[in-house]
């Protein structure tokens, strides 16, 4: 084999594990200060006098702005990488002030709570509420761009699987870890999250090669990426996302009606768990099959249990279903991110992760809109919509093909 081969064959292997793993912490990082938000969200808004149906209209004006945002942040960043050759100054913004907001709204709240806690300043905290999510999504966008600079396109697969984890980890503690947050109160909590950020942020930036380019696979051509091939990486954001919601929402409700005795959100748990822990086979799986076709494998997984799920007799087969979704379900999420970065130019990678995360807010706003009242699911209508959305998505991942070998722009 002649030299040049081989530097291609072997930087078409190559993985920087500890990048990766360090931006795996970030993202897990991320997920868990939105866990610990949208627990204390309902108990900060009422200290301050404001009446519990203020949460999610808060949450609702949260995910409308990141539809936009996301996008914007990851475009912003590809900017900056293009000028620097760096995207932490934009991480070091998100990150800095997601830290900050979350050291400062709890000091806010407890003393406006206990001076003036139906006075006009009370709509302060709201506003740098606002402002936190903002924060947050000028973060996760450009770190999670950082994939593409951390592994071949044939290893992006493998590498996601890190990420995959912690989220899926992250994830497991809103059903299983709520009254334990709960009970620590959100001075606590929002500190310890900050702090943790913080640290995930300065160990990335550590870990982060100089060049933040696989050797031998820096220069890429600045390919536009097609309107379609945005639009499509926005439809799989959303019905990916649309698809999770659905059997999270309708599960809890089938274990109501079978099983009353059932503890749903133990079951919810593990479906968490289960995407955690399968997320490693999940990007062995797709190296070797190819990523696409695995997450094809987990759709069609996930449309079979699914209709399954009424046939939850007993506390063992629902066990199995809550597996069977999890692992389902870590196959198509872990070929999300690598399938975005692979059809677009490296030197879009934000753009593309931000669209993708534009497409999960938009399904978080219109679920919000038109489910907001839980009453307002029912389990067939759930089960139906949750199969549309799954034949969406498998367009989506049909249609789009990876285009882009090189691994860094």
């Amino acid at each position: 084999m002649k030299a040049n081969q081989l530097s291609l064959a072997q930087s078409q292997a190559v993985v920087l594990w500890l990048p990766v793993a360090a931006l795996a912490t970030v993202y897990g990082s991320i997920t868990l200060s939105w866990v610990v938000y949208r627990v204390h969200l309902a108990e900060l808004v009422t200290q301050l006098g404001f009446a519990p149906t203020f949460a999610p209209q808060l949450l609702l004006i949260e995910t409308l702005l990141a539809i936009a945002l996301e996008p914007l942040a990851g475009r912003l960043s590809d900017q900056t990488q293009q000028r620097q050759r760096n995207r932490f100054p934009l991480i070091w913004v998100g990150a800095a002030l997601t830290a900050a907001l979350f050291a400062i709204i709890p000091l806010l709240v407890t003393n406006i709570g206990a001076t003036q806690p139906n006075g006009s300043i009370r709509w302060l905290v709201p506003v740098l509420l606002i402002l936190w999510a903002i924060a947050i999504g000028i973060l996760r966008s450009p770190a999670l761009a950082l994939l593409r600079h951390y592994a071949a396109t044939v290893r992006l697969p493998q590498a996601a699987s890190l990420l995959t984890l912690a989220a899926g980890l992250a994830g497991a503690v809103t059903p299983l870890g709520s009254a334990a947050l709960r009970e620590l109160g959100y001075g606590t909590t929002f500190i310890a999250v900050a702090i943790l950020l913080l640290v995930t942020v300065a160990c990335l930036r550590f870990f982060n090669p100089p060049s933040m380019a696989i050797s031998g696979l820096r220069n890429t051509a600045a390919i536009r990426p097609s309107l379609l091939s945005l639009g499509l990486i926005f439809g799989i954001g959303a019905t990916v996302t649309l698809v999770f919601r659905l059997a999270i929402e309708i599960f809890p409700k089938v274990l109501k009606a079978q099983l009353p005795d059932s503890n749903p959100p133990f079951f919810i748990g593990l479906v968490f768990l289960a995407i955690a822990a399968f997320a490693i086979p999940a990007g062995l799986i797709a190296a070797r099959i190819g990523n696409s076709r695995a997450m094809l494998v987990g759709l069609g997984a996930i449309a079979a249990l699914l209709v399954l799920l009424r046939l939850t007799v007993s506390s063992p087969m629902a066990i199995i279903l809550a597996i069977g979704l999890g692992i389902a379900y870590s196959l198509v999420s872990n070929g999300t991110f690598p399938l975005v970065l692979s059809v677009v130019s490296p030197r879009h990678a934000g753009l593309a992760i931000g669209l993708f995360f534009g497409g999960a807010a938009a399904t978080a706003s219109a679920f919000s809109i038109f489910f907001g009242k839980p009453e307002a699911l029912s389990v067939t209508t759930g089960i139906w919509l949750g199969l549309i959305s799954l034949l969406v998505a498998a367009i989506c991942v049909t249609v789009l093909k990876p285009e882009h070998s090189a691994a860094t722009g």
